[in-house]
């Protein structure tokens, strides 16, 4: 006669891993969905920053701080920058600029880990994937610039504010139109 508790063993061991895997797949789901939510809301934070900053510009203020972005699970940093990029032949643009009388925009958009190196195609992506842009004829200029590595290659890119540890105050050249630091 058979011992039954022995048959009884590779059930179990089954249904226990298929009850973990389950466990694992709805963690993985609610997680997700947690991250989605604090990306979109950090997302309309940027969108109600650059509305609030492009009113200042047009009422001719000259200075505007940014306080209130973060960093979140979907964003590394946060970044201002200016389409079309001065030394940009090809006029590349995020696709919300390209309704735009003037042509030009501000953007701010969330950059991703994998999104280096910053060229102008891929920061144009990313505020297509995860960005809001306004017109506005102002160029951003960065003397200090954003600065990183890549393969062993130094780049340095002075058309971007990274939006690092808020607050920053920006401060905004009505004659030049300008956005510095």
């Amino acid at each position: 006669m058979k011992n039954k508790k022995a048959f009884f063993l590779p059930e179990e061991t089954v249904k226990i891993i298929i009850s973990i895997i389950v466990i694992l797949f709805l963690a993985g789901f609610l997680f997700s969905l947690y991250s989605n939510q604090v990306a979109n809301k950090e997302l309309e934070i940027a969108k109600s920053t650059l509305i609030e900053m492009v009113k200042k510009i047009n009422a001719g203020e000259k200075e505007f701080e940014i306080f209130r972005l973060k960093t979140s699970f979907k964003v590394k940093s946060w970044i201002l920058l200016s389409f079309p990029f001065s030394d940009d032949a090809e006029k590349i643009q995020p696709i919300q600029c390209l309704g735009f009388k003037s042509g030009n925009c501000l953007c701010i958009c969330g950059i991703r880990l994998w999104n280096f190196p910053l060229s102008t195609k891929s920061l144009a992506d990313s505020c297509d994937k995860f960005g809001t842009c306004q017109e506005s004829n102002f160029q951003i200029k960065n003397q200090g610039g954003i600065s990183y590595s890549l393969k062993g290659i130094f780049y340095k890119r002075e058309d971007i504010i990274n939006i690092e540890n808020p607050p920053i105050k920006l401060k905004i050249n009505p004659e030049l139109k300008q956005i510095t630091l």
